[in-house]
C-alpha cells in the first residue's frame, strides 16, 4: 500500500524495531510504540532501518491507517537512541527535533 504524502501529515514516533513475520518468513519491518504497531511502508528507509532491529528509535514520516485497520508509515529519516554514554546517528532528521 502506498501512502499518499499530499493527504498526510508528517509524524514523529519513538519505538522499537521489528521484523515482521508471517509462517516463519520475515515480510516485513514494523515499529513499536509500546501502544501502537506500525508496518514500515517499502522505500529506501526500510532498508536502512532493517540494520536497526532491536533498537530504540525515533522515527519521522507519513503515518496512515490502511483498509484493515493497521497502521502504516511511509518513513523520511531517522535517529538510533543510545544510553546517554553511546554514540547517538541521525539520518536526515531536523536539528530542532
Amino acid at each position: 500500500m502506498f501512502i499518499n504524502n499530499a493527504a498526510e501529515k508528517e509524524e514523529t514516533l519513538i519505538g522499537f524495531v521489528h521484523e515482521i513475520e508471517d509462517r516463519g518468513w520475515v515480510n516485513g519491518i514494523g515499529i513499536s510504540t509500546g501502544d501502537e504497531d506500525y508496518v514500515v511502508e517499502a522505500n529506501e528507509w526500510m532498508e536502512k532501518l532493517g540494520k536497526e532491529i532491536e533498537n530504540d528509535v525515533r522515527v519521522t514520516g507519513y503515518v496512515s491507517r490502511d483498509p484493515k485497520g493497521q497502521n502504516r508509515i511511509l518513513v523520511t529519516g531517522y535517529e538510533v537512541l543510545y544510553d546517554e554514554n553511546d554514540r547517538r546517528s541521525d539520518y536526515n532528521l531536523d536539528d530542532d527535533e
